[in-house]
């Protein structure tokens, strides 16, 4: 019974946690990690999400700073996509650079490089060939803002010492 008990408890404050994170409620995450500290690691929804991912996709900056402040790791990969939190950045297109939702993820990315995230560390991209085949390719941050078209986004990139040299290995793509 009791293993039932906890089981629900613990499934209740995860929900909760992705709830207030989804709300961009800073006040609600405090008070969950006070309690359950290790949540800020765990994936919190089935499409593998750590806590910082799913502030990146749906909160503000002010989130993603107080994660990283409580201990998130500003590199933690997606569990299933392995995509990082500045590669899923640099995937975001937007129609205006000079957007709101445009400046806060570029304000994201930059506070993320801040706290250490690895500028050049890779995502998996998934592309097509002429037959309509699938393969995977491995994309820094870097080569994923110039695809996307985001130039903001890039030139941080390369503020922050982006490797522009560097050449995916098996089909030889770069920036």
């Amino acid at each position: 019974m009791s293993k039932i008990f906890f089981s629900y408890l613990f499934k209740t404050n995860l929900s909760a946690f992705h709830g207030a994170i989804l709300a961009d409620n800073t006040n609600k995450i405090c008070r969950i990690l006070d309690v359950k500290r290790d949540y800020i690691h765990k994936e919190l929804d089935n499409k593998g999400n750590t806590a910082l991912l799913l502030a990146v996709q749906h909160a503000s900056p002010v989130t993603v700073l107080l994660l990283i402040e409580e201990g998130a790791s500003p590199d933690q990969p997606n569990f299933i996509t392995f995509q990082t939190p500045l590669g899923l950045i640099a995937a975001t297109v937007y129609e205006n650079d000079q957007s709101h939702a445009a400046k806060n993820i570029l304000e994201m990315a930059t506070i993320l490089l801040d706290h250490g995230a690895a500028v050049d560390k890779p995502s998996p991209y998934t592309c097509l060939d002429e037959d309509g085949k699938e393969y995977v390719i491995m994309e820094t941050p870097l080569m994923t803002a110039v695809r996307t078209r985001n130039l903001p986004l890039a030139k941080l990139f390369v503020e922050k010492n982006a490797n522009v040299n560097y050449i995916e290995k098996i089909f030889e793509n770069r920036p």
